[in-house]
């Protein structure tokens, strides 16, 4: 005992050990040199740092494999492991293994490294097998967060397997369950470890892991599911484990490296894994294929109805974990049933199998949209296109704005871009911020900028606190392309799905129609027409009296005609005070954005002049009118409540900041989004509170028009947020694989126009569609009728030269639809929609061929979210003419 305690104290003396997968000479040589200084009662003959004996072995494993010498049947495993490889460690039979010969190939190192891999893997699987088995035979089982630490330990172990160096010290977080990955969807590289853990168990660790992995481990994670299917923890980590197991069994995977893999190669190899050859290869498999897949949409349903699912970081990368699960599960004669289950999905409450929670989610109907375009779709032939048009596949969102260098990646005499008062300037870094600043100026970067004009040469100094990149504008402009490119390839993809005689209408008609229904019918009549229906929002606040009693409403357009002197004479302490800027804003009219009570008080914005508080008296000519000012001209009436978007260029919004506010970082996560105006300060800038990203001060020039903004952003923020408008969006990319677009399907016209005919009083009065509905209804008319490889077909000898994504072509229905669907088309009530309600471009227009349907279609994009974000005070309202296109 005194010998272990001494032992214990040297060893505690000696310091912490390297991490042995980045350093696993200094491991080694850590466990040789920890027993020194033990004194020369208990010094040892293999304390020496010359080579290491098989006590340093034994503990080298115990270490390694995070046992105790306490537990006595590991350690006599660990004894006779050391045996077994002593003989070829030490042929000579010296009793030492040199230093010199410890890291080389296949030696001792790696020996010790792979048993000690082998014993925590059989660990983790029998613990899981014997929790499973208490678990399925009654007993009270432990909860959600148990089953997250044993399967997240069990990846961990998996994915130590399939590096270099697998036997990794296990990471000692305080929390195993935790901080395998972050909230991010799992990238190809580490996903591709894992699964060549998979191979290197299966091949190396004997039949007896290969039973438990896909025996009492595969029941440990559907059971998990079964048990906890709203659980986000659970489900993610579940599905990433049976996704494991199934790119495991297939042998293309065992031939990839992790360090070049992508996602096109892990899709490919990912068809081999498929239900037919899950069955094949002769595992004790605990249920059919049919109802592993309908767990996982079951559980993936329940997740969605939880309240706040879809707010939590890590929604997205666990909805994508289940899409790959799924994917990989569908591909054999499994998919007959996952359609089946798709097409009575959250469209029916009553359905004892699925919660009505998760039938009325927005989440839940986004997520069957995104399942019903990735069953249809061929996401390893979307991918390659992309690769091909020179651009990676990354995990939603599809775009991210670029933002700011980090801190930690910037040093002095690095090339950056700076913004000031002069607009975007190149420089280099003079002066990182000081860590204890006594001055606004110590906590900026010095940026000694070139070409601006200086007193003291050809170059001044410039004080920022953020700094770009060089260049940052071709990756900015790479990110939207890929985006922009995303759809293309989706649709590249679909073309050779269906040339193939693969898609769904060809293989199951009756399924398809039923699905395209169901979708419809969820997504309009549940998801959009709520608040398409609901009544048109108009300026709240308090009526006021102005001057000669004259009623002052929010939205007004005012004018305050007194004399200096009265209006300083008004300014009492209780109204706001006088400002002398306020002088220049009383001979031109302004905007009421604002009225207060206690003590009575309007807030009128006069643009750049400033928006202030104002006595109601000062007040003496109000006007009821949503026409544009001159300050307005450029973004349209604003007053507090109304729902604006940002612009998404960011080299125009960082210029527009200086003077207004300044840049943060966090800003360029707002940009391309919708927000809500909470406030104008004296300067008239703009305080918007933009979901998920925070509440900035903004200025005015940076919010776009109503109807306004970018088609395609707008459908990527849409999609990456999974709510109704991302659904709608899904369903738009989904409604061609669901109707017969190449000969012409009448029948799918009318599906749209009855899901479309919500009947209320309302509706009555304003015809069969409601105004609030037609812009979407339009694009699914468009959707089910028009070929969309169209679209890109005249491009294609053009991309298979240059690499290039193409451009979009125009398209006119007269000749790019059939007679019969051109005929039903013009027989629809759709013709009668007014212009207004579609972004300025009716459908009569287009079924007419005197527009283009691609132009149309971003019109109507536009008016889409439009009509989903409206605004109070809204100066298209009455405008009944044309856009010309």
């Amino acid at each position: 005992l005194l010998v272990h305690l001494v032992e214990l104290r040297a060893e505690s003396s000696a310091g912490a050990a390297p991490d042995v997968e980045t350093d696993r000479a200094g491991w080694f040589r850590h466990l040789l040199l920890s027993k020194r200084g033990l004194g020369p009662f208990f010094q040892r003959p293999c304390a020496s740092s010359a080579g290491l004996r098989r006590g340093d072995a034994l503990r080298a494993l115990l270490r390694l494999a995070g046992a105790s010498s306490l537990e006595r049947r590991r350690l006599e495993e660990f004894r006779s492991t050391v045996e077994q490889f002593w003989e070829k460690w030490d042929p000579s039979g010296s009793g030492l293994v040199p230093s010199h010969q410890l890291l080389q190939p296949a030696g001792p190192a790696q020996d010790l490294l792979w048993a000690s891999a082998s014993a925590r893997l059989r660990c983790s699987l029998q613990r899981l097998a014997a929790a499973g088995s208490s678990a399925s035979s009654g007993a009270q089982g432990a909860g959600p967060g148990a089953y997250v630490i044993e399967i997240s330990k069990l990846c961990r172990l998996l994915a130590s397997l399939g590096r270099d160096g697998a036997g990794a010290e296990r990471r000692k977080t305080g929390a195993e369950g935790r901080g395998f990955s972050s909230c991010a969807p799992a990238s190809p590289r580490s996903l591709l470890q894992a699964v060549k853990g998979v191979h290197v168990a299966r091949k190396n660790l004997g039949e007896d892991v290969d039973r438990l992995l896909y025996g009492e481990s595969l029941s440990f994670a559907l059971l998990a599911l079964e048990r906890f299917p709203s659980h986000i923890q659970v489900v993610r980590w579940a599905c990433r484990f049976i996704t494991f197991l199934l790119l495991g069994l297939s042998e293309s995977t065992a031939a990839l490296t992790p360090e070049s893999s992508n996602w096109a190669q892990l899709l490919q190899v990912g068809l081999d894994s498929s239900a037919a050859l899950l069955l094949a290869s002769g595992k004790e498999i605990p249920r059919d294929l049919q109802a592993m897949a309908f767990q996982v949409v079951k559980s993936t349903m329940a997740l969605c109805g939880s309240p706040c699912a879809a707010a939590d970081p890590s929604f997205g990368s666990t909805v994508m974990s289940a899409s790959l699960l799924l994917w990989l599960l569908s591909r054999g004669e499994a998919e007959s049933c996952v359609l089946s289950l798709l097409t009575g999905l959250q469209t029916k409450p009553e359905s004892p199998q699925v919660s009505s929670a998760a039938c009325h989610s927005p989440a839940g109907r986004a997520v069957v949209s995104a399942l019903t375009c990735l069953l249809l779709g061929d996401p390893a032939g979307l991918v390659l296109q992309m690769e091909a048009w020179g651009h990676s596949a990354p995990p939603p969102p599809l775009w991210t704005p670029l933002s700011t260098m980090a801190v930690t990646s910037i040093t002095v005499g690095e090339p950056v871009e700076v913004c000031c008062q002069g607009g975007w300037l190149e420089g280099t870094v003079l002066r990182a911020p000081v860590s204890e600043p006594s001055q606004p100026r110590d906590e900026c970067w010095m940026v000694a900028c070139k070409g601006s004009s200086s007193s003291q040469g050809d170059s001044a100094r410039i004080y920022s606190r953020h700094v770009w990149s060089p260049g940052w504008r071709l990756e900015a402009a790479a990110a939207f392309d890929r985006m922009r490119c995303t759809i293309f390839a989706h649709v590249a993809a679909c073309e050779k799905l269906q040339s193939s005689g693969a898609s769904l209408l060809q293989r199951w008609p009756t399924d398809a129609v039923h699905l395209r229904r169901e979708l419809l019918a969820s997504i309009v009549v549940q998801g959009l027409a709520p608040k398409a229906l609901a009544v048109a929002p108009s300026p709240s606040g308090p009526v006021l009296r102005g001057a000669v009693g004259i009623p002052l409403h929010c939205g007004d357009k005012v004018w305050l005609s007194v004399s200096v002197e009265r209006a300083k004479q008004l300014q009492t302490a209780r109204h706001g005070d006088w400002s002398d800027h306020m002088g220049f804003c009383l001979d031109c009219p302004g905007r009421l954005v604002e009225t207060l009570a206690a003590p009575p008080r309007v807030r009128v914005s006069h643009g750049s002049l400033g928006t202030f508080l104002w006595n109601p008296a000062a007040v003496t000519r109000a006007e009821s009118s949503a026409e544009a000012l001159p300050f307005e001209e450029q973004h349209g009436p604003l007053i507090v409540g109304d729902e604006v978007l940002l612009g998404s260029d960011q080299e125009r919004a960082v210029p527009l900041q200086v003077g207004h506010g300044g840049w943060s970082a966090r800003m360029a996560h707002a940009l391309g989004r919708f927000g809500r105006l909470a406030g104008l300060n004296n300067r008239g800038d703009l305080r918007v509170d933009t979901p998920g990203c925070g509440v900035f001060l903004w200025n005015p020039a940076s919010v776009q028009a109503f109807g306004g903004g970018c088609a395609s952003e707008l459908c990527s923020r849409a999609v990456a947020k999974l709510d109704d408008e991302g659904a709608a969006v899904l369903l738009l990319l989904g409604l061609g694989a669901l109707c017969n677009t190449s000969t012409g399907d009448v029948e799918a016209i009318q599906d749209v126009l009855d899901v479309l005919k919500i009947p209320t009083s309302e509706c009555r009065q304003q015809g069969p569609v409601h105004p609030g509905l037609r812009a979407f209804g339009v694009l699914a008319l468009l959707a089910s009728v028009l070929d969309l490889r169209k679209v890109v077909d005249n491009s294609a000898d053009n991309r298979s030269a240059n690499s290039e994504a193409p451009s979009i072509q125009e398209v006119f229905l007269p000749q790019a639809l059939p007679p019969q669907v051109l005929q039903a088309l013009s027989a629809s009530c759709a013709m009668d929609w007014p212009a207004s309600d579609t972004g300025g471009v009716s459908f009569s227009s287009v079924v007419t061929g005197h527009a283009g349907a691609v132009a149309a279609a971003q019109c109507w994009i536009l008016a889409f979210f439009a009509s989903r974000h409206r605004r109070m005070l809204n100066p298209r309202g009455d405008v009944s003419e044309e856009v010309s296109l």
